[in-house]
């Protein structure tokens, strides 16, 4: 009885002195003179330092460390190390390419950013659900391909938590950073979806794409949607200072490398681009 027990009538050798249950544990050896029982993992066996078990199933550790594969991620972040992310929204993310926003109502959904110059932009338009926003078209699948067309007002409050809706001059800034406003069109484009081989070189990873805009009444319950493939216009923060029903957008044309700085009626739609709190980096 020393070395070894009687479990349903078969006998089996203690674990480091001890019984055990071997149907449901088994003993493994983590020294040269030490043994310890483990419970099964769904019935398999396995090395806890290099797996855990969680609800009946086996996840290797992350860098060492176990974690909630329901709630978080491993990410590799160097060759060598790998640490515990929380998952945005239930998906898993890469922290340098990507951002977690964080809306309002708690919701969460995973952009892909870039930093350009002393600033940081969303490199993918915005695609948050919100009164004022709209699909092109009113159809979901636009909506995925580019992102929603909202109202002035709907994108002074859309952008995510740390992030808001550029300035004027925050633009003036970006166009300055890629070369200036004359090229600044060809440079920050999309390199594919452009009608008529109106491609951009897409140099900084902007990637604006050609999403068209709509024209809508003061309440955007009729809205004519137009020019998809051939514009894309991103509303600024920027009022227009003789007339406060419009504000400052910067328009990019299939046709022409620069921008276009212009004038909207705040109840039309157009794209929203944020960009990261200053405070925030």
């Amino acid at each position: 009885p020393n070395e070894k027990f009687c479990f349903m009538e078969e006998l089996y050798d203690k674990c480091g002195g001890l019984p055990y249950d071997p149907y449901k544990q088994f003993c493994l050896k983590v020294s040269d003179e030490l043994e310890k029982p483990y419970d099964k993992c769904g019935g398999q066996y396995y090395d806890p330092s290099e797996k855990f078990c969680l609800m009946e199933e086996l996840y290797d550790k992350c860098g060492g460390l176990l974690y909630n594969p329901y709630k978080q991620f491993c990410l590799k972040v160097s060759d060598e190390s790998e640490k515990p992310y929380d998952k945005c929204g239930g998906l898993p993310y890469d922290p340098d390419k990507q951002f977690c926003a964080k809306f309002g109502d708690e919701s969460e959904q995973v952009y892909k950013m870039v930093t350009i110059g002393s600033q940081t932009w969303m490199a993918e338009n915005l695609n948050y659900e919100i009164d004022g926003g709209y699909c092109y078209n009113d159809s979901v699948k636009y909506c995925k391909k580019y992102g929603r067309l909202y109202t002035w007002a709907a994108a002074m409050i859309a952008c995510p938590e740390g992030w808001h809706l550029p300035t004027e001059a925050e633009f003036e800034t970006l166009f300055t950073a890629v070369g200036g406003i004359s090229t600044a069109g060809k440079m920050l484009m999309s390199a594919t979806g452009w009608n008529d081989s109106g491609n951009g070189l897409d140099a900084f990873a902007f990637s604006a794409l050609p999403a068209g805009f709509f024209e809508g009444n003061w309440d955007s319950r009729e809205r004519y949607y137009r020019d998809e493939g051939e514009y894309a216009i991103f509303w600024s923060s920027t009022e227009t200072t003789w007339n406060s029903g419009e504000a400052v957008g910067m328009g990019f044309d299939w046709m022409y490398d620069k921008v276009h700085s212009t004038y909207w009626v705040q109840s039309f739609g157009n794209s929203v681009r944020c960009v990261k709190d200053a405070q925030a980096e």
